[in-house]
């Protein structure tokens, strides 16, 4: 019982002891409560307050909701520093005795108000290029490259289309059919190109999967992400001449490089889902490195899961300086992983068998080197670079489908000319396919610059040379010749490592001069580059042609103009360019058309007995005259600058008038058929007798297609764009762009046409020549009305996009119905006559013109309003939405006599994403 007394009485006089302590702490703590404002009394959330005492010791707390921050310390001098992104920097002192509250009303930071750009800016180089910076990037939210696409003169949102492909277009409406344009568009990331002559993917199965064709078009926009990058320069007009094997553009990315703090980014909308993870370090031995990854699972739309695309990417980024002697050595290097998914399975519910799917597969890995060599300034050399680049594809198209035949069909299974037999399919099975493509690509770029003074004209000189090499080592289209995935024409598949390499050896030089006038500052460039193809047979035209491509371009600053407070500064640009694309593996080398006849199709299935043959004739697609694509380009251009408003206007003309085209041709035959019926079975042959059957002669005229340089495309059109400084009233800045396109696609190369009927029970046996096929024009007048404003007290970013079309003319080009030839059984050419007019025949050339040619579709006024907001949430997290047509109007319109009203049916579309930033 004492004992436990005794312990009592310890743990009473302990408790007194602590609370007597506590109590004589409390009372040495005085409060400091702080509340920060702007100007307009506004509170400001996330501001960092530091509080420094007499001995250096710190005490840091942030905003909350209210403003506010409330300190407990002890009595004495302080130091409090207030620090905000959006504002400046505030420090004072206060003598702490005792309680203090204190308002802090803090000035908004007028530079970095007018540096929070989310929109694409126009550069006032020597060429029109735009330039999107990480912030516009951000506050966009993409999903991927081709959401950028809506931040150039003329572009608008458009709802994602993530299961097929997506080819960039520049300065046009565009139209199907006319590649040569997206062909041509040259994608760069961080110096590097990305090459994609050796695309030669064609699906077996031209009846499913959302990618029949992948080759053609160029880069595939939803192949690139966009978390990784810190820039983007979208050339539209003419690059300098280091930039070649391109017609209509050039598009620059530049990835982050160096300390970043460990990023997360999340994603949803209502057709996809987006996923990144990315850091960045700086080691203290100098080295600069970076990694991320990035995921996206995207569907045609949200209930169906049958098709959709996915895209994983992964990359390794690192850089290092070393300095001698005044000389720096910078290396960059880059391994990359990049891969893609499309998917499309088939609904049993449908009426398709469980067992049709489709499958396109890319995978690419590539690794970059670049190494370049800095002079100090008094050297007459700058720097030299050394870029290399390998990569390598792994593509691969795998389907399977259910084959149901009506009745038992032959095919042919001879791979040369003459009279082969064939086998009969069996009247239901499933094929199974693939078609597997390796391409591998490699480049090499070897430049020096070096600038100097002559007469008073600075002078920087850009030299180089550049290998650009493209193979590809697959096997190509893989499938059973017994089992084909698709009736009709027989393909005879042939392995993609067969194809020569495509080698291109080009070489430039080109100087920048800069002379000051006066108060007149002038800028001329002047390039010229030449390109050879190596390694092709002497039998194709291209191999000794060395193509020549001279780039000017001239800017001349006008003397400054004082307008009330401030000067008017105004620059008149011009230039002049010459480009060629060169024809891709898949162009140069098609694979052979084979045309077969079917001679005898017997088939008894009492007797069980069966025998086909045919007459197969093979034929070479190879266009041996095709070169490269032309496209001359001129354009002008003014920019204005007055107290940070700025304004530009371009105007561009584009004429390319030897774009790749695939004509059609046709090609006469003649052999021998034996109907069943007249057929005489012999037993000790095992097939028929043909001497003892009778047979009748057949004509027919078979179609083909191979690649020309058959097209136009001719773009005219004006760029413009407005930018006002933020006013720092309303936080608020006013950004309109837009463009007037005006584009004409038709045929630069004659075009035949073979009417689809027949006569007295015979197959039609004339095709006309016709000097036009179906053209287009295509116009447009679009505007694009960004009002953005950031209110630094939340760290938020609100926008408005009020875009649309002010008018669109669009134009089916009047044709000609009468050929002014035409070709018969005979693959003769025959002038077209009156007479032949008057021919029972021949009459049937003249074709069926659509009274809708050359009349003008109008349409007038649209008008869609689309929003995007960004706020910090908390010092790592940031949190953005943004929905699209919201408010939508589309003005009614009358064409050929009948009235069309129109509205939006696809509704809004709108999505978030959460960033966090450890």
């Amino acid at each position: 019982m004492k004992c436990a007394t005794h312990l009592a009485k310890h743990i009473f006089l302990t408790i007194v002891l602590l609370f007597s302590s506590l109590l004589f702490g409390q009372g040495n703590k005085v409060s400091l409560s702080l509340r920060a404002v702007d100007s307009a009394k506004i509170l400001i959330t996330d501001a960092t307050i530091i509080a420094v005492d007499s001995k250096n010791q710190s005490y840091i707390q942030l905003t909350n909701d209210k403003g506010e921050v409330i300190f407990s310390l002890t009595p004495d001098n302080y130091t409090i520093h207030v620090n905000h992104i959006g504002f400046q920097h505030e420090e004072f002192s206060v003598s702490l005795l005792g309680d203090l509250s204190r308002e802090i009303v803090l000035t908004p930071n007028a530079n970095i108000l007018e540096e929070m750009i989310i929109t694409a800016t126009e550069s006032k180089g020597l060429t029109s290029t735009s330039v999107i910076n990480r912030q516009a990037m951000e506050h966009l939210q993409p999903s991927s490259f081709t959401d950028l696409m809506e931040l150039l003169p003329g572009g608008q949102a458009k709802d994602p289309i993530l299961t097929s492909v997506n080819p960039v277009l520049l300065r046009e409406n565009g139209s199907s059919g006319y590649n040569t344009s997206s062909l041509g568009v040259q994608f760069m990331m961080d110096g590097n190109v990305l090459n994609s002559n050796a695309d030669l993917q064609v699906s077996s199965n031209t009846t499913s999967g959302p990618l029949g064709k992948t080759s053609h078009i160029g880069i595939d926009m939803r192949s690139i992400a966009t978390n990784d990058i810190e820039s983007v320069e979208v050339i539209r007009g003419i690059p300098t001449a280091a930039y070649g094997d391109l017609t209509s553009g050039l598009i620059k990315i530049n990835r982050k490089v160096g300390y970043t703090p460990l990023q997360a980014r999340f994603k949803v909308d209502g057709f996809s889902k987006l996923y990144y993870v990315g850091k960045g370090i700086d080691t203290k031995s100098g080295w600069r490195l970076n990694a991320s990854v990035d995921f996206l699972d995207a569907k045609s739309e949200p209930r169906n899961v049958l098709e959709n695309y996915k895209r994983v990417s992964a990359s390794l980024r690192s850089e290092k300086a070393w300095t001698l002697n005044d000389t720096e050595l910078v290396w960059k290097s880059n391994l990359d992983y990049s891969g893609t998914i499309d998917n499309d399975k088939f609904d049993p519910d449908t009426g398709f068998d469980r067992t049709d799917s489709y499958k396109n597969s890319k995978q690419y890995f590539s690794l970059g080197n670049n190494l370049q060599l800095n002079f100090p300034e008094y050297a007459v050399f700058n720097n030299v670079k050394l870029n290399t680049y390998i990569s390598q594809g792994i593509e691969d198209i795998k389907g399977s489908v259910f084959v149901q035949q009506s009745g038992r069909n032959a095919i042919p299974i001879s791979n040369e000319t003459g009279v082969n037999e064939g086998v009969f399919l069996p009247s239901s099975y499933v094929s199974n396919y693939k078609t597997q493509g390796r391409p591998l690509n490699i480049n090499t770029t070897l430049q020096t610059t070096l600038g100097f003074v002559t007469g008073g004209i600075s002078h920087e000189i850009e030299s180089g040379i550049e290998f650009r090499y493209s193979k590809n080592n697959g096997d190509g289209e893989v499938y059973d010749p017994m089992l084909p995935p698709t009736l009709g024409v027989v393909k005879r598949p042939r392995p993609f490592k067969d194809i020569p390499a495509s080698q291109l050896l080009a070489a430039y030089i080109g100087d920048r001069m800069e002379y000051d006038l006066g108060a007149h500052h002038l800028q001329l460039y002047g390039g010229l580059r030449m390109s050879k193809m190596l390694g092709i047979s002497k039998d194709f035209s291209i191999s000794d042609r060395v193509f020549v491509e001279p780039r000017v371009n001239f800017q001349w600053g006008l003397p400054e103009v004082k307008i009330g407070n401030d000067f008017l500064k105004t620059d008149i640009t011009v230039g002049y360019g010459e480009l060629y694309k060169q024809p891709t593996l898949a162009l140069l080398y098609p694979q052979d058309r084979y045309f077969d006849m079917a001679q005898v199709s017997y088939y008894d299935p009492q007797n069980d007995n069966y025998y086909a043959q045919f007459y197969t004739y093979r034929m070479s697609l190879q266009n041996q005259s095709l070169i490269g694509a032309k496209n001359i380009k001129r354009e002008i251009r003014l920019d204005l600058a007055y107290n940070k408003h700025k304004f530009y206007i371009t105007y561009f003309d584009e004429k390319m008038s030897t774009g790749f085209r695939d004509m059609t041709q046709f090609m006469g035959f003649e052999y021998d058929r034996y109907e069943a019926k007249d057929i005489v079975w012999n037993d000790e042959l095992g097939r028929p007798n043909l001497d003892s059957s009778t047979s009748t002669n057949k004509q027919v005229m078979s179609q083909y297609s191979h690649t020309e340089n058959g097209s136009n495309t001719f773009k005219t059109g004006i760029e413009f764009g407005y930018s006002s400084p933020r006013f720092e009233s309303i936080n608020t800045r006013f950004t309109l762009n837009g463009a007037w396109f005006k584009t004409t696609y038709s045929n630069s190369a004659p075009i035949l046409h073979r009417p689809g009927l027949s006569v007295n029970g015979q197959e039609f046996l004339y095709a006309g020549i016709y000097a036009d096929d179906n053209g287009y024009r295509r116009s447009s007048l679009v505007y694009n009305l960004v009002v953005d404003t950031y209110l630094p007290s939340l760290d938020m970013n609100i926008s408005a996009s009020l875009q649309g079309d002010l008018f669109r003319r669009d134009l089916n080009l009047n044709r000609v119905a009468a050929p002014y030839a035409y070709i018969g059984i005979d693959n003769v050419v025959h002038e077209y006559t009156e007479e032949s007019m008057k021919d029972p025949m021949l009459q049937h050339l003249v074709r069926n013109v659509s009274s809708t040619d050359g009349m003008e579709k109008r349409t007038p006024f649209t008008f869609n309003a689309n929003f995007k907001i960004s706020k910090r949430i908390y010092k790592s997290v940031k949190a953005s939405m943004f929905v699209n047509r919201l408010f939508t109007h589309y003005e009614s319109y009358t064409f050929n006599g009948v009235k069309v009203n129109r509205k939006d049916d696809s509704g809004p579309y709108f999505g978030m994403e959460i960033n966090f930033n450890i």
